[in-house]
């Protein structure tokens, strides 16, 4: 894919699965494969659209302001658009709910910036299509 990025340098691609719960999430009597999925697919697309290293998203210590902008929007992301609970999404990120939380309110305030408004809203469409024929797929 030789798209630009939105935010900063290179893009990425990868495959998804939004229904998770917090007992797949927590890998209790089922297996990670879907949320590990989706954590993936998060981070790559979100990571090519920031242009930054996917492996930068997963490290356990904050990282630089583009690594934790890019980050917050992919926790978003699983929360407004995969409906996972803050809890979930921690869990899978490897972060507190609280931690989630402010993720979410920071993307919230910077959508009143039109350009990225537009770009988290793609996001959102996009991981909402993605989603839905994985259903219809699952259901046909």
């Amino acid at each position: 894919m030789n798209a630009r990025p939105i935010f900063t340098h290179e893009p990425h691609s990868a495959g998804i699965g939004c229904n998770v719960s917090s007992r797949t999430v927590a890998g209790s009597n089922s297996p990670v494969g879907k949320p590990v999925m989706l954590k993936e697919f998060l981070e790559r697309v979100v990571a090519g659209v920031f242009g930054i290293d996917t492996v930068l998203l997963s490290v356990p210590t904050r990282g630089r302001q583009p690594v934790a902008e890019a980050r917050q929007v992919a926790m978003y992301l699983a929360h407004v658009s995969c409906s996972l609970s803050f809890t979930d999404v921690g869990v899978l990120f490897g972060r507190d709910r609280t931690t989630v939380a402010h993720a979410c309110r920071k993307v919230e305030d910077r959508r009143e910036d039109v350009e990225f408004d537009a770009a988290i809203e793609l996001l959102e469409r996009t991981i909402r299509m993605i989603h839905l024929a994985e259903d219809m797929a699952c259901h046909a």
